[in-house]
């Protein structure tokens, strides 16, 4: 399997624009890209964000270096966030298995009580989406 050299910047980029709350297209024009195609591709890492960093950097509010610097913390925040996205669109494809608010909008309890409802007790999975940003 190739490594993908901007993999880990690409993730930030992506954590950051979901963080402030636009979609690939609105974050796509703000860059001067014609279609999503380019912000996905450096969210991925297939392509260099060196370019536009600057203005990625300003647009989520973000000093440049945060895209750039070793951070533990960040790595681990950013696997929880993708397990839980995989297992939130493996939940979705289930019809009545769907969230009725956004985890974020969620307490504790609340989410606590959703995954209970899922069928999802496994204490792993409780902790996992427990520790993700409210």
């Amino acid at each position: 399997m190739q490594k993908l050299p901007y993999k880990r910047i690409g993730e930030k980029v992506k954590l950051a624009r979901e963080e402030i709350g636009l979609a690939q297209e609105a974050m796509s024009q703000k860059l001067g890209y014609r279609d999503r195609l380019c912000l996905y591709r450096i969210e991925i890492g297939q392509k260099s964000p060196y370019r536009k960093l600057q203005k990625i950097a300003r647009i989520t509010k973000r000093p440049v270096s945060w895209f750039l610097d070793e951070d533990k913390e960040m790595d681990a925040l950013i696997w929880k966030a993708q397990q839980y996205d995989a297992l939130v669109e493996q939940l979705q494809r289930l019809p009545l298995l769907r969230f009725p608010r956004h985890y974020s909008e969620m307490d504790s309890q609340e989410l606590e009580n959703e995954l209970t409802r899922f069928g999802v007790a496994a204490s792993d999975f409780q902790k996992l989406f427990k520790s993700l940003p409210h």
